[in-house]
């Protein structure tokens, strides 16, 4: 009996055991920190990205999925508005991640599809010639903070109130009473003891409206010393379906204060065929809106771009007309046309010509039946001339020359380049750059004009009878080139050489009368060692007969100094272009 009970209770203690070390790795992982406390006060609008990227990387850690955290948050008290608004900043902060690893990835651009595989497809930033983007399609590939619509505004007068928004309604005054309703599924709210005010698919204003009516049927003195205001205290979130050409077509949960704007930069915007400028908003089974894109980048207009509603539908259609603009225009890039826009359109979507575009032409490469043609778009034809579909616009620079030039060099106080007026002289011309320098040549001058056929040819003038009026006046031409020499152009640059017992000898520029003892001082005087008793002269012979025999090729000049030349011969010989003077040393 003993030994019966003893291997009962052994046998329930190895079970017992045995459960012990198989059920920890059949229980959920352990519930993160963050989702141990009570969350009945949390604010999801007050949580940054960093923080609920914790939370996400916390909850991955722990074993859960990211699809759980709405889940495991409901079930520590999170209210339900706050459910809503956390899967918005999920799904949010997962599109967004999405877009960064395929805009830093090596793979191609992708889009995904309803089934949410992805399907490749070219991006839209390639164009055919692999230079030109297509403009406005980088607005929606920013790899920022996002497009979402900012929760802290004030609340739009016509947003349309649905199921699970939250109302803030105050009374103030001689009455002061707050309450916070939720607007019920079948879209209403319940005042105490005002019974049900039915505000589903009214708008903000017209809800405020209705509640004061309320009020003031119930003895509330709304309009005499009390009043009440309304405003979102929490936002509901709504889904809405993205279709035709976007890069990830399919449902969205957005939140209900998002625009057709904020929506498209969640699907990642048109793809490379898909238009900008007709954004298509279905509601309620019929056409509400069209959007333009350029509406928005160009003039800041976002009137069209209305805020969205439950099971609203986005169709982005392919473009009809898309053409480009390049050459010397601000913007080059692919422009989309709509019906009734001209080539002047086209100007202005790229910003307009740039200072050196020549703009009283613009070629035009057309695409035919069966082959290409060029056309010569004239300016008066800017805002006539329709474009069409691929068509490729060219605006070229003006030429490099210059219709009323003429150029003064030389011995002038002011050259440079001068305007051509009908009937400009020679002399009038030199007369504008202030007339000759002091060295001008007034022997000759000379004219470099271009003929017809652009070939050049010269003409010579005298400098001293035209300036004089001695000569008959010389019309000139475009393009035409005035020389006036320099006396100084004309001949070699003189130097003279000294070396020796000086303290810097080498060679010096030359100047008319400069003596032997001018040199000596520009060279630094003479050393302690010289020899004041011999010093001479090399000076080369000019005129001399080369084939005679006692033909002289120089000649040497000897001359005495005085230790601290005050006197002597150094001062009396007068030196000649490139004369060579040598200082000797004193013997011993």
């Amino acid at each position: 009996m003993m030994h019966t009970t003893y291997r009962r209770y052994a046998g329930i203690f190895l079970t017992l055991l045995g459960l012990c070390l198989v059920l920890p790795s059949m229980l959920p992982a352990q519930v993160p920190s963050f989702l141990q406390q009570n969350l009945s006060n949390v604010k999801v609008d007050e949580l940054t990205d960093e923080q609920l990227r914790s939370m996400l990387s916390q909850l991955e850690r722990e074993g859960y999925a990211t699809e759980e955290l709405a889940t495991v948050s409901a079930q520590r008290g999170l209210p339900p508005e706050e459910v809503a608004k956390l899967k918005v900043r999920v799904a949010a902060l997962e599109s967004k991640s999405a877009t960064l690893k395929r805009t830093f990835s090596d793979i191609p651009d992708a889009s995904l599809n309803q089934e949410n595989q992805v399907v490749d497809t070219p991006s839209d930033q390639e164009t055919d010639d692999g230079k030109l983007p297509v403009f406005g399609a980088a607005y929606f590939r920013s790899s920022g903070s996002g497009f979402a619509p900012n929760a802290n505004r004030p609340t739009p007068m016509n947003y349309v109130l649905g199921p699970g928004d939250q109302l803030a309604i105050n009374v103030y005054g001689h009455s002061v009473v707050n309450w916070d309703e939720t607007v019920s599924p079948e879209g209403y709210i319940m005042l105490a003891g005002m019974g049900k005010l039915y505000l589903g698919g009214k708008t903000i204003e017209n809800a405020r409206e209705m509640i004061r009516a309320r009020l003031k049927a119930n003895n509330y003195a709304i309009g005499n010393g009390t009043d009440v205001s309304v405003s979102l205290a929490n936002i509901r979130s709504i889904r809405v379906n993205i279709n035709g050409e976007v890069r990830r077509p399919g449902p969205y949960t957005v939140s209900s204060l998002s625009t057709v704007l904020n929506a498209l930069y969640e699907s990642g915007g048109p793809n490379d065929i898909g238009s900008l400028r007709s954004i298509e908003l279905y509601r309620n089974n019929t056409l509400y809106q069209r959007i333009d894109i350029y509406d928005y980048i160009l003039r800041g207009d976002k009137s069209a771009d209305v805020i969205l509603e439950d099971d609203d539908i986005i169709n982005v259609p392919p473009y009809r007309v898309r053409v480009s603009m390049d050459g010397e225009v601000k913007r080059p890039a692919f422009y989309e046309v709509m019906p009734g826009e001209s080539l002047k359109d086209v100007l202005l979507f790229a910003g307009g010509f740039t200072e050196k575009a020549y703009t009283a032409q613009i070629k035009a490469v057309q695409l035919g039946d069966k082959e290409r043609r060029v056309k010569d778009i004239n300016a008066a034809q800017y805002d006539q001339f329709i474009p069409l579909k691929g068509d490729q616009y060219r605006v070229t620079t003006i030429l490099d020359r210059y219709e009323n030039r003429v150029v003064l060099e030389g011995a002038v106080f002011r050259p440079g380049q001068y305007e051509l007026e009908a009937g400009l002289t020679l002399k009038e011309l030199i007369s504008r750059a202030d007339g000759l320098k002091e060295d001008a040549f007034l022997k000759r001058g000379y004219i470099t004009r271009l003929t017809d056929d652009n070939t050049t040819e010269m003409i010579s003038f005298n400098v001293a009878d035209v300036m004089a009026g001695r000569a008959a006046p010389i019309a000139l031409h475009r393009e035409d080139v005035v020389h006036i020499p320099s006396i100084f152009d004309l001949r070699e640059s003189y130097s003279v050489t000294i070396r020796g017992q000086v303290r810097q000898g080498g060679v010096f520029g030359y100047a008319a009368g400069m003596t032997a003892e001018d040199l000596i001082i520009l060279a630094g005087g003479l050393q302690e060692s010289a020899n004041i008793k011999r010093a001479t002269i090399s000076r080369r012979v000019k005129d001399s007969d080369r084939k005679a025999a006692d033909t002289r090729l120089a000649e040497i000049i000897d001359f005495e100094l005085n230790k601290d030349l005050s006197q002597g011969q150094a001062r009396q010989i007068i030196l000649q272009p490139y004369d060579v003077v040598t200082i000797y040393r004193e013997p011993g």
